[in-house]
């Protein structure tokens, strides 16, 4: 049941619109419905933390002391928000997005076993199949393809996707280096190639960004099978020439030339643009209040709207200062200690690892850290993680 709860929540943007969008139901698929559907994930979650927590199985140690202590201080810091730029209705959005979205990660990493997450990998074929099958076909229909952009899944769901092929490209990976059978090396190193296709197609330069650093990540991490890496790499690197070849359509030169001006001339890119605006801002404010920022809440009221800088260090300066900034630039170091010695556990533990890392990549160029789910159910996964043997045997397919 955990092990199912973890995977479809993690997932659970991308299974919704590619579903909706798979049996045609892309009109239905507006926020209000997602918001719906995340809604009963969280309840499940709820109830299911609840009955852990009666059944005595979840222990307080410091690690979790911790976890609970970091979720309250932001918790009051956004009542704290909510009070002072009342009645500005952003901050309640904010609220409630952490209520729907971070606090139920938050919730499910803390009732999460080391078997647990051994069975989500195993079962992680089913969901890896599924979206791969879901997300080819809304990126075959038609109006789709013309536009280089996955329209049929509504607003910025071509970042979600890109996202979750990122996600997939780590699993595939994993496979594709330790997987016994050589059909399933050749089944993975087909998808890895599908998934960057896809991330080429959504124009998501994030989400390639993840890709590569996953890429070198399990190439430093896995040294002892270097061999395995140079038939991928020159399969990926054709794909990537061929892939604008073969799909020659106008709209789809624009995903190229959006990633091409993100990396190379950022000056013509307005996406960059509007990011370098939004960084200056929240500087700016930063440097107002320096030492203990301007409060949840400062950044959409200085835009009047909801809003955020697209970058987790930026806004935690703007609202906490360089006290709030300090202590997260500790956490964040000492999450990449924790994820170093992951990777000398277990295969099927680094996963979580390569998440992490696409959701490091994520909250530090797009989206607001405090309402991203999958970067605080991988941060809590990482924190709570223990080189503890597995207390009873799990059998992985």
């Amino acid at each position: 049941m955990k092990s199912w709860l973890l995977l479809v929540f993690f997932f659970s943007g991308s299974i919704f619109f590619s579903t909706m969008s798979l049996l045609s139901l892309s009109h239905i698929s507006g926020g209000l419905y997602f918001t719906l559907f995340n809604s009963l994930l969280a309840l499940i979650i709820g109830l299911t933390f609840l009955r852990e927590l009666f059944a005595k199985k979840i222990f307080i140690n410091i690690k979790r002391i911790q976890l609970i202590s970091i979720t309250a201080i932001l918790l009051i810091s956004i009542l704290f928000g909510y009070a002072m730029f009342y009645p500005a209705e952003f901050v309640g959005t904010i609220l409630n997005y952490f209520i729907a979205f971070t606090l139920p990660a938050i919730l499910l990493g803390l009732i999460l076993t080391k078997e647990d997450l051994l069975l989500a990998f195993s079962r992680m074929k089913y969901l890896n199949i599924y979206l791969s099958l879901t997300i080819g076909a809304s990126f075959l229909n038609a109006r789709n393809f013309e536009s280089g952009r996955f329209l049929e899944m509504g607003g910025a769901s071509h970042l979600t996707i890109g996202y979750t092929m990122a996600a997939l490209f780590a699993y595939n990976i994993i496979i594709f280096l330790h997987a016994p059978q050589k059909n399933y090396k050749v089944f993975a190193a087909g998808l890895m190639m599908f998934n960057l296709m896809i991330i080429i197609f959504s124009g998501s330069r994030g989400a390639l960004l993840s890709l590569i650093l996953v890429f070198l990540l399990v190439v430093l991490s896995n040294s002892n099978k270097k061999k395995h890496f140079i038939p991928i790499t020159v399969l990926l690197g054709a794909l990537t020439i061929a892939i604008n070849s073969i799909i020659n359509t106008p709209q789809f030169a624009v995903a190229i030339e959006r990633i091409s001006n993100g990396v190379i001339n950022s000056q013509q890119d307005q996406s960059s643009q509007e990011r370098i605006q939004l960084y200056e801002i929240a500087y700016n404010n930063f440097l107002e209040n320096p030492i203990v920022g301007n409060g949840v809440g400062s950044f959409s009221k200085e835009m009047g709207m909801y809003y955020y800088p697209h970058n987790i260090f930026l806004e935690i300066m703007n609202d906490f200062g360089l006290i709030g900034v300090t202590a997260a630039g500790f956490i964040i170091f000492s999450l990449i200690g924790r994820s170093v010695k992951i990777l000398n556990t277990d295969y099927r533990f680094h996963i979580i690892v390569y998440w992490f890392l696409g959701m490091l990549v994520q909250s530090m160029i797009t989206g607001s850290y405090l309402v991203n789910s999958k970067f605080w159910i991988t941060f809590v996964i990482i924190w709570l993680f223990t080189k503890d043997k597995i207390k009873k045997n799990v059998v992985i397919n």
